[in-house]
């Protein structure tokens, strides 16, 4: 899984997982989620939780990546 999106409403939230594959406009969907908004914030606590204690044994999680190198074509742009 490399793509997660969340959408809510007033009853619910949703969180779909899926797969994005470079060069590929789609994603597929691989797991969809439905839960409430007081199961949400549970959920946000636990994986706060669990991010802390993860960082402490393991150090921060790295989350600035260089951008990628930007695309050269043979073509001239005239």
């Amino acid at each position: 899984m490399n793509f997660a999106n969340i959408l809510h409403n007033p009853t619910e939230f949703v969180l779909d997982f899926g797969r994005a594959v470079p060069g590929k406009p789609d994603v597929k969907v691989m797991s969809r989620i439905l839960t409430t908004p007081y199961h949400a914030k549970q959920l946000s606590r636990a994986l706060t939780q669990n991010i802390e204690i993860y960082e402490r044994n393991y150090g921060e999680i790295r989350s600035e990546f260089p951008a990628p190198p930007a695309e050269v074509t043979d073509t001239p742009t005239n």
